[in-house]
């Protein structure tokens, strides 16, 4: 079989070289993506809660959800819950996504598509962790939002999971469920079995791999950028008892 896309160190290559410009344009535009993924976020806030944020405002790059929610600084004053946080800290595995499909020279539809689907899980990362900071508050802050009961264990797996898995590991992951490269490029074995044990393997380790670059390398380009931290337990498990670079390289070559 010809694979069109190229071996894996190749393809890593051209990641690598179209990940600051990818990373530059995302950082130019986020004032308007960000924009976007806070009106969303906004949306599902109000859909969890008793439709709490009134407004959103920004202050350079940092966002500010302005709600309805009364607390009290001080002995005898009162002001509006305004929780704050830094988009960009979501949202920079945009970056990531459009650098790996451009490397494996994917068609523009996939991009934009991949693209416009990450504007959800990105509103969704948003979302719970302004529900995370009203939280923080006590139950008299939380009985002004209506977030009672299973809410409150539902702001708990949301704000995990926007916070871990979506920002770095899910474009990875979307990149991966639409790449040839990678779905034809796995090693052929002999048999059925360790031919799914280590396509699969293979698959995780790729995408394993690709997570942690992301998060490394963005800090590279942008450390003043304040992300969220990687568990390195993953990176851990994926790797134990997965086939070596050596032998995926050898399997793309022959493929090709």
């Amino acid at each position: 079989m010809t694979v069109s896309a190229p071996p894996l160190k190749k393809f890593l290559l051209h990641t690598f070289l179209w990940l600051p410009l990818c990373s530059a344009v995302w950082y130019l535009i986020a004032p308007y993506h960000s924009a976007v993924v806070g009106a969303l976020a906004r949306l599902l806030v109000n859909q969890l809660t008793n439709e709490i944020v009134s407004a959103t405002e920004r202050t350079g790059l940092i966002m500010v959800f302005v709600t309805t929610i009364k607390v009290q600084p001080e002995l005898g004053q009162t002001a509006l819950l305004t929780p704050e946080l830094n988009p960009l800290t979501y949202t920079y595995g945009l970056a990531l996504f459009v650098a790996l499909m451009l490397a494996e020279r994917a068609r523009w539809w996939k991009i934009l598509a991949g693209g416009v689907l990450l504007l959800f899980f990105q509103s969704w990362s948003i979302a719970f962790e302004v529900l995370a900071q009203i939280m923080q508050f006590g139950t008299h802050v939380s009985d002004q939002a209506g977030v009672r009961g299973w809410r409150l264990t539902l702001v708990d797996i949301g704000y995990q999971l926007g916070t871990f898995i979506f920002p770095s590991l899910l474009p990875v992951m979307l990149w991966a469920t639409t790449s040839r490269f990678l779905h034809e490029s796995i090693p052929v074995s002999q048999s059925a079995a360790p031919l799914h044990h280590n396509r699969a393997s293979s698959q995780v380790n790729l995408i394993a791999t690709a997570s942690l670059f992301a998060d490394r390398s963005h800090t590279a380009y942008f450390p003043n950028t304040i992300l969220p931290a990687f568990n390195p337990t993953l990176i851990v498990s994926f790797a134990a008892n997965l086939p070596s670079s050596n032998a995926l390289d050898s399997g793309f070559s022959s493929s090709c």
